[in-house]
């Protein structure tokens, strides 16, 4: 049986509506496959204990989830494959002192997580260096010039491979990972999803859950989907979570086959007593956008009452 995993940019503190249905729906496919998920997040300025007690308290990881940042999970492991060699000859980074006044660090209960370099006349940070529990550099992000040149280190702080771009550098760590092992990834973020675009790994399928609205009245693709519509070859399975959406998207691109729809999932009730409903009384919890669609809601609610 295949391994399942689903892939997001982060579990941000005070997670709404999105989050909660991709952990509610990451316990349910634990539940039933009886393989546990595992999360897998890519922030680079994550606060794992933090996020970890955030989790707990609001009851967020059930039937044995977990959640791993591939920053965290390089403090503990190397990559295997990937990049290219360092070469100090062409790879070049700098190395300061913690203390320097050009040097910001990221402290959680007394551990140092990352030092951040800064320079004058650049905006943002010059470099990041993700550390150990020993003061050992995992991770060097170089992003002068313009550009990320990441640098993964071995466990005794030595720069060992490098990533011209973060793509390649998230590709490694998931070959890492899955090894040969065959591997279903649930992608439900659109920047996890580029990327993802460009991995293809024989044993590995990819199913995109999209949220969103993916195109306007006049039936065009909406700019910020653009990207992942124009690729769904690259997709095994192209989910919504309602049939609308994705008897539309079937019209649009009739010739791709892999869309379907699976309704948000929803937390188990297990108030074995008898709820009292109110006629004509409800609780709408919502932001107050175009996109939440509330008027179909009270339209909606107003029916049931």
């Amino acid at each position: 049986m295949a391994k399942n995993y689903v892939l997001t940019g982060c579990i941000p503190i005070g997670y709404g509506g999105l989050t909660t249905a991709l952990l509610n729906r990451s316990a349910q496919i634990s539940s039933v496959s009886k393989e546990p998920v595992k999360i897998l997040t890519f922030r680079d300025r994550e606060f794992p204990q933090a996020i970890s007690q955030h989790l707990a308290e609001r009851n967020g990881l059930r039937n044995g989830v977990t959640v791993t940042n591939i920053y965290d999970w390089l403090r503990e492991y190397e990559l295997t494959s990937g990049g290219v060699a360092f070469d100090e000859n062409k790879h070049k980074y700098s190395s300061v002192e913690l203390n320097a006044e050009n040097s910001t660090l990221d402290i959680e209960n007394g551990i140092i997580l990352r030092q951040l370099i800064s320079e004058k006349n650049l905006n943002g940070w010059a470099q990041v260096n993700h550390l150990r529990k020993d003061g050992t550099i995992a991770v060097i992000d170089n992003r002068r010039n313009g550009q990320r040149n990441i640098i993964s280190c071995n466990k005794q702080g030595k720069p060992q491979r490098v990533f011209s771009y973060s793509w390649p550098f998230y590709h490694a760590w998931l070959d890492t990972l899955f090894g040969k092992e065959y591997i279903d990834i649930i992608v439900d973020n659109d920047h996890e999803a580029r990327f993802l675009t460009d991995y293809q790994r024989p044993n590995i399928s990819i199913i995109h859950y999209f949220h969103g609205t993916h195109c306007n009245d006049k039936n065009e693709v909406l700019p910020y989907a653009e990207f992942v519509f124009s690729r769904l070859d690259r997709f095994d399975l192209f989910v919504f979570p309602t049939f609308s959406q994705c008897y539309h998207a079937q019209q649009m691109f009739p010739h791709y086959s892999g869309f379907s729809y699976v309704p948000h999932a929803l937390p188990s009730n297990n108030n074995s007593g008898n709820i009292e409903r109110v006629a004509k009384s409800f609780v709408v919890a919502s932001r107050l956008e175009p996109i939440k669609r509330l008027d179909h809601a009270i339209l909606a609610i107003g029916e049931a009452n």
